[in-house]
């Protein structure tokens, strides 16, 4: 080997060796900064090679890099990363989350007074007929077709094209979000009070549930699936109190606007308070008003 030769030979290996100690200082700078962190990040050089790597999965060779701090570098696969220059010496180049889409919960509000059901914190529907509507989708989760909606809704004489102009301005109203199709059925992120007071009830909850029935489901509507599921709400809720033979919650249910005339559940009361407990009189009063309304409600003779 000449001299000039070995000359060169000697000057890459100096050149190597200086990279090697200038990359080996980058990667303690880099060290040092993602100790306390858990973000992915990535170390390159003032040329943008990529060195190191901690948690950013698949990358590039080489990156073309931004010529200021804090600027936002796009991988070729959609992912952003901040860029965090290190002198001149290199940079980390931050992994930058994606927020997670937050996709609105239908909130329906169906008992008592005052029902109504909005999709998030968006506007709230109080529309009797949309109501109903929701009301019965939400009792079948894996949805139901326009005939079935107009058959519960609207008995024989429903029509599809009402049920197809009801579901529009639904989701006019609450956002198309809140009611899909094909079949119809309800935003799967989805709460109502009257399921929730169902649930209670089936889980042997009597006091919870009673506690949440804030009255009858949609009791303004006449709509035949919405009769049916108002009397058995009620009716579940009703003998799964009676069945308990608590006094406490016997006394709540019949100051209940739904239990105010159950004559049952009155006599109910009566006979579980013992001889001498204080409440027995007033309970037996109660027993006997509840009575006297419900023979002067009852039909005369013909």
């Amino acid at each position: 080997m000449t001299d000039d030769a070995l000359r060169r030979r000697a000057d890459e290996l100096e050149l190597r060796v200086e990279e090697l100690e200038r990359t080996a200082r980058l990667r303690e700078l880099w060290e040092t900064e993602i100790a306390d962190r858990h973000s992915a990040s990535v170390l390159v050089d003032p040329d943008g090679q990529v060195i190191a790597a901690r948690g950013a999965g698949s990358l590039p060779e080489s990156v073309d890099l931004p010529a200021d701090d804090g600027h936002l570098l796009q991988m070729p696969d959609g992912r952003t990363f901040g860029t965090q220059w290190l002198g001149g010496h290199g940079a980390i180049l931050w992994l930058r989350r994606r927020r997670a889409s937050v996709v609105p919960r239908l909130h329906l509000r169906l008992l008592g007074l005052g029902a109504e059901a909005r999709l998030g914190t968006g506007r709230a529907e109080r529309g009797l007929r949309s109501l109903e509507l929701l009301a019965v989708l939400a009792m079948h989760r894996d949805g139901l077709t326009a005939e079935q909606l107009a058959l519960s809704l609207y008995g024989e004489r429903g029509k599809t094209v009402t049920i197809r102009a009801q579901v529009h301005r639904v989701r006019k109203h609450l956002g198309r979000r809140a009611l899909r199709t094909k079949p119809y059925r309800l935003a799967e992120s989805f709460d109502a009070d009257s399921l929730e007071v169902a649930r209670l009830v089936a889980a042997g909850q009597p006091g919870e549930a009673l506690r949440a029935y804030l009255g009858p489901l949609l009791p303004a509507s006449d709509a035949p699936a919405i009769v049916d599921a108002r009397r058995l709400l009620d009716e579940s809720l009703r003998r799964s109190i009676l069945t308990t033979a608590d006094p406490e919650l016997l006394s709540r249910w019949l100051v209940h606007p739904c239990g105010a005339d159950d004559l049952a559940a009155a006599r109910t009361l009566v006979a579980v308070l013992p001889v001498g407990d204080p409440r027995r009189a007033a309970a037996s009063a109660s027993a006997a008003a509840v009575g006297r309304r419900m023979s002067l409600a009852a039909p005369g003779p013909g």
